[in-house]
């Protein structure tokens, strides 16, 4: 579900997040190159993040190539039945008081955001 960009990572991003996202090379797992809009606090902004997976299988990563903003995926398995999967994103923020709003705002944004896209790749993943 994580790799697959075409179609079901797509199916897993929450709408009022990530209102778009276009594939501009790959669509399978590792090299694969996108444009993503994300939407914060009223504001869209468009990532060109490019995809790789240092294990495979087991962690996965999309890269801004703007900025270095980093989102790691990492899957693990508890049970035969049971896996973990853990969103994790850093970036560096941006100067003065921008940043300092960003730094105390994001965080909770981001858990929200996190807890929805993991419903819809718990939904899925039981399909």
């Amino acid at each position: 579900i994580l790799t697959d960009y075409r179609d079901a990572h797509r199916r897993i991003l929450p709408p009022k997040y990530f209102p778009s996202l276009e594939i501009t090379k790959g669509g399978q797992g590792a090299g694969t190159e996108l444009k993503v809009a994300t939407r914060f606090f009223g504001k869209t902004q468009t990532l060109r993040m490019i995809v790789a997976e240092p294990q495979a299988g087991t962690i996965l990563t999309e890269t801004d190539m703007d900025t270095g903003l980093v989102t790691t995926f990492t899957v693990t398995a508890q049970t035969s039945t049971i896996t973990c999967v853990t969103i994790e994103t850093v970036w560096a923020s941006q100067p003065g008081f921008a940043g300092f709003l960003e730094k105390l705002l994001m965080p909770g944004q981001m858990q929200r955001m996190y807890r929805e896209e993991l419903a819809l790749l718990d939904a899925a993943a039981k399909t």
